[in-house]
């Protein structure tokens, strides 16, 4: 009897391991629809905004606050966090956001966490180095969030600022459709490098190769983002600025790095998107950008997923908080 139970063990492990593939696949696809609807809702409030829907759909989405709630159902907005310490923090000013449902996605730059260990194993290589070093946009870097899909690792820098939002402008250079980058200052750096001595020392920094010829990439550079633009269904004509109410849409899908940390009503996830199966007037809302530029076929998509009904307090605005899973002290604060 014992010998025979061993002989199905096995096979039992197999059917377990399985069964939670399965089931792994499945949410993930769930996940990947959910996006899908959510980038839907904010570009075709976007669209109506835009005039394409008429003067009706252009009135009852004009206003920011309406256009916001009218796409999505309910309103983020960025405040002093109610945690006495913690900067600012993300509130939901308006409407509901059930549980399960997206409730903003986490922008910045995504690193796969086997080049991240390349990057600190190659600091080894310098002639004054004693030991490798971390990269040097994690340093004092309240703003990474490490995140697993599918067996892999990746490490996402949110930092709005510094050397962070400098070297996503630069991955943002090479993409297609032009990413989301309504969460960076505006007195941040420039899209492009304007010298060649600031692309050295930016890159020197960053620990990769500066370019032999900034000229000429920038003009590369300047005709991909012109493609980019010019793919995006519903965007405005070059040189003329998008409307408020496309602006809250933007922004409203790039707040997940503002969120504090603490357990509460939300999480995050990592959802793989087929880039085939996201079209421009979707893509443009997306604010996060590959590093380095592995999975070219892919958007590697980090959201901030409701765990429970996220709604406002008797009219007031709720701080939404989430559980970074690491002491708060050292990340989750945003100043």
């Amino acid at each position: 009897m014992a010998s025979a139970l061993q002989q199905w063990l096995p096979g039992l492990a197999r059917l377990a391991a399985l069964e939670q593939g399965l089931q792994r696949d499945q949410r993930l696809l769930r996940l990947q629809q959910q996006l899908l609807q959510y980038l839907g809702r904010l570009a075709r409030a976007a669209e109506a905004d835009d005039g394409g829907d008429g003067a009706a759909a252009a009135g009852a989405v004009g206003a920011p606050a309406e256009a916001v709630q009218a796409a999505l159902g309910f309103e983020l907005s960025v405040g002093p966090s109610t945690i006495p310490g913690a900067g600012r923090g993300v509130f939901i000013t308006g409407g509901c956001c059930p549980a399960g449902s997206i409730l903003s996605l986490y922008p910045g730059l995504v690193y796969d966490s086997c080049d991240v260990e390349e990057q600190q194993a190659a600091s080894a290589l310098a002639e004054d180095a004693f030991a490798p070093a971390p990269p040097p946009w994690t340093m004092d870097n309240h703003y990474l969030l490490a995140l697993r899909c599918l067996g892999r690792s990746f490490m996402i820098d949110g930092r709005p600022f510094g050397l962070s939002a400098r070297l996503w402008r630069r991955a943002a250079v090479g993409v297609p459709v032009p990413p989301n980058d309504s969460w960076l200052p505006q007195r941040d750096a420039p899209w492009l490098p304007t010298a060649a001595a600031a692309a050295a020392v930016e890159a020197a920094q960053a620990g990769v190769p500066a370019a032999a010829n900034v000229g000429q990439q920038q003009q590369q550079a300047g005709k991909q983002q012109q493609q980019g633009r010019q793919l995006q269904a519903g965007q405005r004509a070059a040189g003329s600025s998008m409307s408020a109410a496309e602006q809250a849409l933007m922004s409203q899908a790039a707040l997940g790095n503002m969120f504090n940390h603490r357990p509460g009503g939300a999480t995050f996830e990592l959802v793989p998107l087929p880039a085939a199966a996201v079209p421009p007037a979707l893509a443009r809302f997306l604010p996060a950008v590959h590093a380095g530029g592995f999975d070219p076929g892919l958007h590697w998509v980090p959201i901030v997923l409701a765990s429970s009904p996220v709604r406002s307090e008797a009219g007031r605005p709720a701080e939404v908080l989430v559980d970074y899973g690491v002491d708060a002290q050292n990340l989750g604060y945003h100043f």
